[in-house]
């Protein structure tokens, strides 16, 4: 095994995290997901052995990885009117109306 990571990797491998859970559209996902960030970084700020702050790094890099991929999915899932661009998170009034494009998703302006 290699020597201890660097502190710039770590700082680096952080802000990773922090941006791709800043990409929730949920708010309660994304302050979840930040706070989860925050404290499993803190708890493991005191490690010193080379081979525990790889295993660290190795599983900081998988969940970085986890969360590109649930956030694509929520992308993927997330439904929108192609004509009006309207989708489930843009429409906040709740009332599902039809306007001239007919997408259920839409509301009158």
């Amino acid at each position: 095994m290699s020597g201890p990571i660097s502190r710039g990797a770590w700082v680096k491998l952080y802000k990773q995290l922090q941006r791709e859970a800043n990409k929730f559209p949920q708010y309660n996902y994304r302050v979840f997901a930040q706070r989860r960030i925050r404290d499993h970084f803190e708890k493991n700020r005191s490690v010193v052995e080379s081979e525990k702050q790889q295993q660290l790094y190795k599983k900081g890099q998988e969940n970085l990885e986890l969360l590109r991929r649930q956030l694509f999915l929520i992308a993927y899932k997330m439904r929108e009117c192609v004509k009006c661009k309207s989708n489930e998170y843009t429409n906040k009034s709740l009332v599902m109306m039809i306007n001239e494009c007919g997408h259920p998703l839409c509301k009158y302006d």
